[in-house]
């Protein structure tokens, strides 16, 4: 099945984190995290919630204002998709409204639940205590604003003194799984034309049966054209060139490796990658976030009133920097341990000239190297005051590439 993300944070889809800001609000009702979600079973990171009316309502709404989707959302139709267990039934309305007013009308789904006749609730999608909502489509169309929904679910039990559960909801583009995986039109235009043409003027919901089978169907080998078409290169014998991208392999040179290759690629180093660091002017026991990052191009963090000396955006062009920098020197990994590894993990944390000065004396004190930066140079410094004195940042920098048992100390200078 196609790859598709989620506009839903982790804390909405997953309903994980129900203390957090960022989360599902109620009107006359009440939930609890009900454990892992039955439809994924062996998922613990989705659960489901276990709801029950309060004042004696007769329904109740879950909802959630301000959902922001991405730039390329706008033109884009949206499906609202969730999964609800009513074992006696009733009503479920679903009405999904544009933060901006782009759109006047809002558009409204209903479901109505009939009472489940199984005794045992079977874990999985099959079950039939569990009801499948799949909203009508929204499309936004363009704007000035970043585009945002409001998402409102009203529930109706039957009987309204018996709990319910919701669980896994996700909003996404209807389409997007004809894009993501390539298998799709690939293997649609091999098909007669009545049955593609069929498929696409079909007014069945959800639409584009066919295609969506196909989806379903040969999602692995939509991953295998994938990974074939990122190993393809040309050899030199075929006219490889290096400021060519177009000859190059996408799946192991890093020079045009995607965010998540790289960061595959980096394991190769012997070491967990890391995408970028976290500068504080206090030392913290892991100086780094491994894997992921969610900052993008105007999230900074400012350390000094020189705007020169503020660390870098940590947006992904510069996560891709970093983790190239890992793949090409080893020097957080199966290269770490020498003076150069740490003279270059310094680097990292200046700008300008990068003056690096490492100084060790095997025979007085074998197991200390001492670095000295000059404090213009150096993320951090506040000013010509921190002469003499030690930067955590630079520590915190070189503390992947030190040698194991030796001591590293450092020392600003004028």
């Amino acid at each position: 099945m196609a790859k598709i993300k989620n506009r839903l944070s982790d804390s909405l889809a997953k309903l994980s984190s129900i203390y957090v800001n960022d989360f599902w609000q109620t009107i006359d009702l009440s939930y609890e995290v009900d454990g892992s979600s039955e439809l994924f079973e062996g998922f613990s990171d989705f659960k489901q919630l276990k709801i029950e009316l309060l004042n004696n309502s007769t329904h109740g709404t879950l909802f959630k204002d301000d959902i922001q989707l991405f730039q390329t959302d706008i033109n884009s139709p949206m499906v609202f998709l969730f999964a609800v267990k009513m074992p006696s039934g009733g009503t479920v309305t679903c009405t999904i409204t544009d933060v901006n007013e782009v759109i006047v009308t809002s558009i409204v789904t209903v479901l109505n639940l009939s009472q489940s006749d199984a005794v045992i609730n079977a874990p999985g999608v099959l079950s039939p205590q569990w009801n499948i909502f799949r909203s009508d489509t929204i499309e936004l169309p363009p704007g000035q604003e970043v585009p945002a929904m409001n998402i409102a679910i009203e529930f109706e039990p039957t009987n309204s003194n018996e709990p319910f559960y919701f669980t896994t909801p996700a909003l996404y583009p209807a389409y997007e799984f004809a894009i993501t995986n390539i298998a799709v039109p690939i293997i649609t235009s091999l098909l007669p034309n009545v049955i593609s043409e069929t498929d696409f003027y079909s007014e069945t919901k959800p639409d584009l049966p066919i295609r969506r089978l196909i989806d379903v169907a040969y999602s692995g080998l939509g991953d295998s054209m994938e990974l074939t078409q990122d190993f393809a290169y040309i050899d030199k014998e075929e006219g490889f060139l290096s400021n060519l991208d177009n000859t190059k392999s996408t799946l192991v040179n890093s020079s045009i490796a995607s965010l998540e290759t790289l960061i595959w690629l980096c394991k190769f180093t012997g070491t967990q990658p890391l995408t970028r660091f976290i500068f504080s002017p206090e030392f913290v026991g892991d100086a780094f976030v491994l894997n992921t990052s969610n900052l993008n191009s105007e999230n900074q963090l400012r350390l000094t009133g020189y705007t020169e000396l503020n660390p870098p955006l940590s947006d992904v062009a510069f996560q891709k920097t970093f983790l190239r920098w890992q793949l090409d020197t080893g020097y957080y990994g199966k290269n770490a341990g020498s003076m150069n590894s740490i003279v270059e993990a310094t680097k990292l944390v200046l700008i300008n000239d990068k003056t690096v000065v490492a100084e060790f004396d095997y025979s007085t004190n074998p197991f200390e190297i001492n670095i000295q930066t000059k404090w213009f140079e150096t993320i951090g410094a506040i000013g010509p005051e921190v002469v003499g004195q030690s930067s955590l940042i630079v520590l915190e920098s070189i503390e992947r590439a030190r040698p194991l048992g030796t001591k590293i100390t450092h020392e600003y200078v004028a």
